[in-house]
């Protein structure tokens, strides 16, 4: 087995054993297009347009376009397919959920008024922001690189006595300095001293290695927005929201080594990841013309409490039994990026609509603390937020849309998006050797794309749209870090959404 130098230590003597890193936050920094199927089928961008109550979200004086009350509802049918890819193995996996999108309110207050203060509107509506069900399988043979290296680097200045159970006297998982991975590498036989009573630990397997890793992913962001609206002579609208997101995600895998000296081992993680958040939403949208609109919406970071709940186990050749962590949690707070969106719309001949949307996410203001820290007191994450200020990136998305009407009751909508990647391609899980972490891989996710089509129907006073959109965003798999960039295999996310929505103007 070819002897490497890890570099995802990041200090040995730090006070915190905390496990929060980057790359617990994904769909924070990358949301997905969701919502009524005419939102989702102009590819979500109605920033200036207005009168979609999905986009509400993104621009809340997009509200103040609404001339009556309004009840939407929308369902969506959504399959999802990964692919993997590493060294020579190509590996596909498929899960389908139905979600219901977004549930919309919108109470209209006319003045009666011909000028000035027209009218107001209050909405209460409730957003799928992000899905997380998904499966994944990626598989390598003829590896350089084995875990039970990194596991080895981690303990070393260990002594056994700090790895090893004592009945009724001591519990490793106890100790402060004691990495929960040391533990389980001991307690499953994957390292070995290197002489007797030494500090110093090496790999227990040989041979060439092949690997693999299997995941189930599930849970889902939503958002619960109140947004109140004006209309100013029909030429100027604006609103403000309040919203509260719920974050809840569960990642339960499996990473397993298999050596040509007949032994392996399968390390098992279970995280789940919950929290709540609160934010505000500020936004205008001008009327320069019967055929331009312009529209500004600013949304501040969201404050989130987060809880993280952790357990692990591992079983190898060597074992004759599971060895299991305890159940660790983790509580702690976490301001998510801000978002700022500027957009204009165009209005052709009254039948044809276009917009196009920028929005920009500053995803270097993301900050992990603990619950009781005081405002620019020392962190005890400090490992965790300098990496966030190191490899994150500021993402920068641009939405297109288009709806044309081809008869008196149906109209036609086509869009698109691009979303550049929200973090660095050689950002890396750092971590302290005496960390409660013990699910070592990581996803980089790299910029992604969709198009959108849709078609919908008018009744009178009642609405019936339907979109499917096509979501491509592709991952940087790596299972461990290890000073071998090149060390990672690929990971395809393809996301198809069928969506239909109901709508009821009264």
């Amino acid at each position: 087995m070819k002897k490497i130098v890890f570099i995802a230590v990041a200090a040995i003597l730090s006070i915190s054993a905390q496990a929060q890193n980057m790359f617990d936050y994904y769909g924070l920094t990358s949301p997905s297009i969701n919502g009524t199927a005419r939102y989702m089928a102009m590819g979500g961008s109605f920033g200036a347009l207005g009168g979609d109550a999905s986009a509400i979200a993104d621009n809340p004086a997009v509200l103040g376009i609404f001339r009556s009350n309004e009840l939407s509802f929308s369902l969506n049918v959504n399959p999802v397919h990964t692919r993997s890819v590493w060294n020579t193995y190509s590996i596909g996996s498929d899960k389908t959920k139905v979600i219901a999108n977004n549930l919309t309110w919108v109470l209209n207050f006319p003045t009666y008024r011909e000028s000035g203060f027209i009218h107001s509107n209050l909405s209460f509506s409730f957003n799928r922001l992000k899905n997380f069900g998904r499966n994944g399988y990626i598989k390598n043979s003829n590896s350089q690189y084995s875990l039970t290296s990194l596991i080895a680097n981690m303990t070393n200045g260990l002594t056994e006595d700090k790895l090893k159970f004592v009945k009724n006297t001591y519990d490793p998982y106890d100790n402060p300095d004691v990495g929960y991975l040391s533990v389980l590498g001991y307690e499953g036989y994957l390292i070995d001293p290197i002489a007797s009573g030494s500090d110093q630990w090496k790999p227990a397997f040989g041979g060439d290695i092949s690997s693999s890793y299997r995941f189930t992913e599930s849970g889902y962001i939503d958002e619960y927005n109140f947004t109140y609206s004006g209309n100013i002579n029909d030429v100027f609208y604006f609103g403000t929201g309040l919203s509260i997101q719920n974050y809840t995600r569960r990642v339960e895998s499996y990473y397993e080594e298999f050596f040509s000296d007949g032994n392996n081992f399968s390390l098992h993680n279970a995280t789940d990841i919950s929290g709540t958040g609160v934010n505000l939403d500020l936004g205008i949208i001008a009327r320069l013309s019967p055929t331009v609109r312009l529209g500004a919406s600013f949304s501040t970071p969201t404050w989130y409490s987060f809880s993280k709940v952790q357990a692990s186990d591992i079983v190898s050749t060597k074992m004759s039994a599971v060895h299991k962590t305890p159940t660790y949690e983790t509580l702690y707070g976490y301001t998510s990026p801000l978002r700022a969106q500027l957009s204009a719309g165009f209005v052709i001949k009254q039948h044809t609509a276009i917009n196009i949307d920028y929005v920009f996410m500053g995803n270097k203001i993301q900050r992990i603390k603990n619950s009781s820290e005081k405002f620019l007191a020392k962190s005890e994450f400090d490992t965790e937020n300098n990496n966030l200020r190191k490899y994150t990136l500021n993402t920068h998305t641009i939405r297109v849309g288009a709806e044309t009407k081809i008869s008196k009751h149906t109209k036609l909508r086509l869009g698109g998006g691009y979303m550049t990647a929200p973090i660095a391609s050689g950002a890396q899980k750092d971590f302290n050797l005496n960390t409660t972490l013990t699910a070592m891989e990581y996803f980089v996710n790299n910029p992604q794309w969709y198009g959108s089509c849709g078609i919908g129907f008018q009744f009178s006073n009642f609405f019936l749209d339907f979109a499917y959109v096509y979501n491509k965003q592709e991952q940087d798999f790596v299972p461990f870090t290890t000073d071998d960039r090149s060390f990672k295999g690929a990971m395809t996310n393809l996301n198809h959404s069928i969506v239909t929505s109901i709508v009821l103007k009264y």
